[in-house]
């Protein structure tokens, strides 16, 4: 095949795809399957003919042109088809095993997809007597591998997802069952997908799987030299969609926060787009070096601050210009910092790209005034090479070109027995390790040729190197991009570090981290259900997907980590009054109770939900929440962690998981909501919210809620008591609490507590129910809308201030009610679907069943079952019920 796609490719008649000058898309083959794309006209058809007539003369091959088939849009026609198939806008054919339209074949793919998957299920029922690890089997060897050659291309929709865990499911736990039959899952989806070490039986997930096989496409565009078609259509299509005037700028808007939310047309690429933003989101390592400082983005960028302490945002929003700018061709530092004077670019310089764009001066000079001076030292600096680093001199050739890891002088001196006493190395030149880049393209291998020594005055280029563990134990340097200089990466794999592995490269420290060049599937599977941070200080730093492991021992230090990979313990802690003053409150009460008993059952969470009064002073409530943390870290040894929520929280998104090992591999002893910024500039009552409480079982942790008691307990009345903390704690309520008091320690004692105190903030820990309880519908009309990272939806709502305990205290206690119950019921929506129910909607307490797992509803329930309190009138197999629905489903008799 090879020899008529030269011969297309040389046919100077035969016209491809023009992406941009010098860019042409025209031919692509895989075994005797040949794609070709080309203008439709007849000059360019004619030449096409031609070169497969002679390719059929010369190697006795015929072309089977009855099996041929051809796409064009409805306007066009072709004066001769040459007997082809036309495939209409509406319909897909399939090519390669994938189903390829001119407009969108992902339903039609979803329709055959989930057909042959259970076309397999059926047919794995014949196979009797097969225990469960062996149904567990046959699940990951022959029903599931049927949609990992379309996961690897598409993002599956959930409601197809759905359909296949349900079969899937459902033949795990009654494999002898009737299609439409009910069925009891004896443990959660979620339990049967983790490890057998872990306790589950290691079927693979495929929505987790589907989003780790997209994400190797991240890698290949991050790590592959060769510029392969589909790189170049993708990087095409997506500076049209954001509307880019330079291609390069498509790898800054991964990095963007605004355009990481915008939704591509394209259909791979928002596969991409969603796969990237659920699978990562860079961790943006500090540069070190004058070449990571110049691909540093501009926007939305942690460590580029305006005076008001927020990033430089490239929304549409108000005041903010960072996507015009990005569009234009000024997206990094680079862009703003001319090399060769080293200084900044002037407003002439840059207005040659922004071209008429309003008060460039006064932006240019802000966004200037923001660079941190650790980054503007390192772009007036020598750019002398740094131990550790990887070079390749300038201008040396593709093919048998040498690199170089610069060592240690001091290193180098102990080695070869110089010193003080000796003969010193010599200060003009770098000892280093050569390297050399040996056989042919696409096979070649870093090759160890020995020490020697730089000259100073040697022009070097940095590039990037990862490494690759071989089987007798050794690591293999890998050249990132064929070793292009870091500025010409699409992607640093070292600065912004990928965070779906489960370990992660900071340039060659293997046992820290690894790069997004060293991902691969099974990398994204392991650790997608659980995340973690990097290295970073008090919650300034995005969160992003890494699973981490530590050491069980408790004799280790807090800020050690280690290789074990097991789950810390968790004890779930609450509580509540014994009884309401409300006619609904203990229903209400019982809600949010089940709520955090169904998310605990769901990740082996242990509970502790206490209705004892334990103190009754003035402080009341808080300090009752207070002394029974207290008594439960000095007697619950075994647990690692406590998890604290307020009777009024829901959590809203079960399948969350709480990076529990990361907090710990990086010291912290709590963790709570809060806005570390304004906490360090002026503490405010709002800036910190105690109502859920994440506390390690550790002596810090416990001194902490100490030093609370005994700052209560130092002042005579609760008058001064109030007094004192208000001074310091602005917006304060007219009461004293655990929180009031938290903040006011936290801010004027900052050295004693704030460098084991996590305030999270990159997901909703603790979200405020009237910012998000109007919004849940929308994460079931639109399923891209769940993305499952802690914001979407938020992990868990408050509902503070509601009082609805407490005889309508609250003025907005109606609507507070209303939205605690559509919170409650979007919850429950995850806990019954399993089976095979969930509500009708989230203003009612009506079940109705899910049609075969479809994710359409079938009616109402009938026939034995009735639901009340669901309002309205009566229908077959309903009671009308009284006063407000509760939702309680009892058996007909």
């Amino acid at each position: 095949m090879e020899v008529v796609l030269n011969a297309l490719r040389a046919a100077p008649l035969v016209k491809g795809l023009q992406l941009r000058e010098g860019v042409e898309v025209l031919t692509g083959a895989i075994a005797d399957d040949l794609l070709l794309i080309t203008e439709a006209t007849d000059e360019s058809l004619r030449e096409t003919k031609a070169v497969l007539d002679k390719y059929e003369s010369l190697s006795e091959a015929k072309v089977n042109w009855d099996k041929s088939m051809y796409f064009l849009p409805a306007e066009f026609e072709l004066t001769d088809d040459w007997t082809m198939k036309r495939i209409k806008e509406e319909e897909s054919e399939r090519y390669l095993g994938v189903q390829v339209s001119l407009t969108n074949s992902k339903p039609t793919q979803d329709a055959i997809l989930a057909s042959r998957v259970e076309a397999r299920v059926k047919k794995c029922r014949g196979a009797a007597g097969l225990s469960l690890l062996g149904r567990a089997a046959i699940i990951n060897t022959s029903i599931l591998p049927l949609m990992w050659h379309i996961a690897a291309v598409i993002l599956i929709s959930r409601a197809t997802l759905q359909k296949i865990m349900s079969w899937a499911a459902h033949y795990l736990w009654k494999p002898s069952g009737e299609d439409q039959g009910g069925f009891v899952t004896k443990v959660s989806w979620s339990k049967v997908t983790q490890p057998k070490k872990d306790g589950g039986l290691g079927v693979l997930d495929p929505e987790k799987q589907n989003l780790a096989l997209l994400g190797k496409w991240l890698q290949k565009a991050c790590n592959q030299a060769e510029k392969r078609s589909w790189l170049e259509i993708m990087q095409y299509i997506l500076q049209q969609e954001f509307g880019l005037s330079r291609k390069e700028d498509v790898w800054v808007c991964l990095q963007i926060s605004s355009f990481q939310n915008r939704r591509p047309r394209s259909a791979i690429g928002l596969a991409w787009w969603i796969a990237w933003r659920k699978l990562k989101k860079p961790n943006v390592r500090e540069p070190v070096t004058r070449d990571e400082v110049l691909v540093q983005p501009l926007f939305e960028n942690q460590a580029i601050k305006q005076r008001s302490g927020d990033t430089f945002p490239a929304s549409n929003q108000k005041g903010a210009f960072g996507r015009k700018w990005v569009e234009k061709g000024v997206s990094q530092v680079r862009d703003i910092w001319a090399v060769e004077r080293l200084d900044w670019k002037s407003e002439t310089e840059v207005r040659q790209r922004l071209g008429r764009l309003r008060e460039v001066r006064a932006k240019l000079g802000s966004l200037i005034q923001a660079i941190p001076v650790e980054w503007i030292n390192l772009l007036k600096s020598d750019n002398r090479p740094k131990t550790g680093a990887w070079y390749k001199e300038y201008g040396e050739g593709v093919h048998n070109q040498k690199f170089y890891q610069i060592e240690d002088q001091i290193e180098d001196q102990a080695a070869t027995g110089t010193g003080s006493d000796a003969e010193e190395v010599d200060n003009d030149s770098w000892p280093a390790t050569e390297w050399q880049l040996q056989g042919p393209p696409g096979k070649q291998m870093m090759r160890k040729r020995g020490k020697v020594f730089l000259p100073t005055d040697r022009t070097l280029i940095p590039v990037r190197v990862t490494y690759e563990e071989g089987g007798n134990g050794h690591s293999t340097p890998t050249l990132v991009l064929g070793g292009a200089p870091i500025t010409d990466l699409r992607i640093d794999p070292v600065t912004f570090v990928c965070l779906i592995c489960s370990v992660i490269i900071h340039g060659v420290t293997r046992a820290v981290s690894r790069s997004i060049a060293d991902y691969g599937a099974s990398d994204g599977f392991r650790s997608y259900s659980s995340f973690s941070y990097a290295d970073q200080s008090l919650a300034r730093l995005p969160v992003h997907y890494v699973k981490f492991s530590r050491s069980r021992s408790r004799s280790a230090s807090p800020l050690s980590s280690s290789s074990s990979s097991s789950s810390p313990k968790i004890l779930m802690v609450s509580a509540s009054q014994a009884r309401c003053g409300t006619d609904d409150g203990d229903s209400d009460i019982v809600k949010f109770l089940k709520n955090k008993a169904d998310y605990a059952r769901k990740h082996d969470i242990a509970t502790w939900f206490s209705l004892e009064l334990l103190v009754s002073p003035i402080h009341g409530r808080s300090r009752n929440k207070v002394m029974l943390l207290r008594h439960l870290m000095r007697t619950q040894k075994t647990y690692d962690w406590f998890f604290w929520l307020d009777s009024d929280t829901m959590i809203t998104d079960l399948n969350f998981q709480v990076p529990w090992l990361d907090y710990e591999n990086h010291g912290y002893s709590m963790v709570v909501w809060g806005d570390p910024e304004i906490l360090d500039r002026s503490p405010n009552y709002d800036q910190l919210n105690f109502g859920v409480l994440l506390l390690r079982n550790d002596r810090y942790a416990l001194q902490f809620l100490d030093a609370i008691v005994d700052y209560w307990d130092s002042h005579p009345n609760y008058t001064m008591l109030y007094e004192d903390v208000r001074k310091t704690v602005s917006s304060m309520p007219p009461y004293l609490s655990d929180q009031s008091t938290a903040i006011y320690l936290l801010s004027t004692q900052k050295a004693t507590w704030q460098p084991r105190v996590f305030l999270e903030n990159r997901f909703h820990i603790n979200r405020y129910w009237m910012s998000s309880a109007n919004e849940l519908e929308k994460y079931y009309e639109r399923e891209e809308a769940w993305v499952g990272d802690g914001r979407d939806p938020p992990f868990i709502l408050h509902f503070c201030g509601c009082a609805l305990c407490y005889k309508k205290l609250a003025s907005d206690f109606e609507e507070c009610q209303r939205q605690h119950d559509r919170a409650f019921r979007f919850a429950n929506n995850q806990v019954i679907k399993e089976l095979g129910y969930q509500h009708r909607n989230l203003s009612s307490d009506e079940m109705v069943r899910l049609d075969g797992g479809k994710g359409k509803l079938a009616g109402r329930l009938k026939g034995g079952w009735k639901v009340e309190g669901g309002g309205g009138g009566r229908e077959e197999g309903y009671e009308e019920g009284r006063g407000r629905g509760r939702g309680i489903v009892s058996r007909r008799r």
